[in-house]
């Protein structure tokens, strides 16, 4: 029966997969999703992604190396010019997602403190609320000017003034609208990626021996390289931690 069995998948999963694909299709492409760090490393020289690239495709040398996708550009190329390998890349973020795992308690207190003020939505939950009611008004007096000009005979010149002016000041509020709703979704996607993370960091009680898959897509948001020596690792919670 519905509703009586336990949920395959738990919602805060399904909400970040949700979130991931919105991501993902609001990059128009880019995103290839072929392996598991598609769209997740940056260079940190240029800030383009890092592409991946197949050495020795038929050989048994064969490996997955992944460079900035900007530095073969003829046209401005990017300095850095260095490669990773996938076993780099992991074993990168194995040392961060440890070093977030020896500090999770600190983490956890400092987080749990922070994430409610932060990122409290009330204010543009309110800004959102006060346009909505601007722009209601605004169509009834619209709809009102349009039935009276169709009743009564008006100066059309003057008609056609005044629809223009709530016109226009109906299209102010509507993109004033979708800036307050771009911004609190924004907020409220990042406020749901900081909870996840915080109760995934929660449910480790031991320091990871080798790379976890799992961890890497509940913990991990994006990874900076700007050499093979300094690999930021960005966590869900915000957190930056160099491997």
């Amino acid at each position: 029966m519905t509703g009586n069995h336990e949920a395959i998948i738990e919602p805060e999963v399904w909400e970040l997969v949700q979130r991931e694909m919105e991501r993902r299709k609001s990059e128009k492409g880019r995103h290839s999703g072929v392996r598991l760090f598609s769209g997740k490393v940056y260079c940190g020289e240029c800030g383009t992604r890092l592409g991946s690239k197949v050495w020795h495709s038929t050989d048994k040398y064969k490996q997955v190396i992944w460079q900035c996708n900007k530095h073969c550009k003829k046209n401005s190329p990017c300095k850095n010019g260095m490669h990773l390998s996938d076993e780099e890349l992991k074993a990168a973020v194995l040392s961060a997602t440890n070093k977030l795992i020896e500090n999770k308690d600190e983490i956890l207190n400092s987080f749990q403190e922070i994430v409610g003020g932060v990122y409290d939505t009330h204010t543009l939950e309110g800004e959102k609320a006060k346009l909505e009611s601007e722009m209601d008004v605004c169509a009834k007096m619209i709809e009102d000017l349009i039935r009276q000009n169709a009743a009564i005979p008006q100066d059309q010149s003057e008609y056609q003034a005044k629809y223009e002016d709530l016109e226009r000041f109906y299209n102010e509020k509507k993109a004033a609208l979708a800036k307050v709703e771009g911004k609190l979704k924004k907020m409220q996607a990042t406020k749901a990626d900081i909870k996840f993370c915080l109760k995934q960091l929660q449910k480790q009680d031991r320091l990871l021996q080798t790379f976890d898959e799992q961890s890497f897509c509940a913990l991990v948001d994006h990874i900076t390289v700007f050499s093979k020596e300094d690999i930021r690792i960005t966590f869900r919670n915000g957190s930056e931690i160099c491997s």
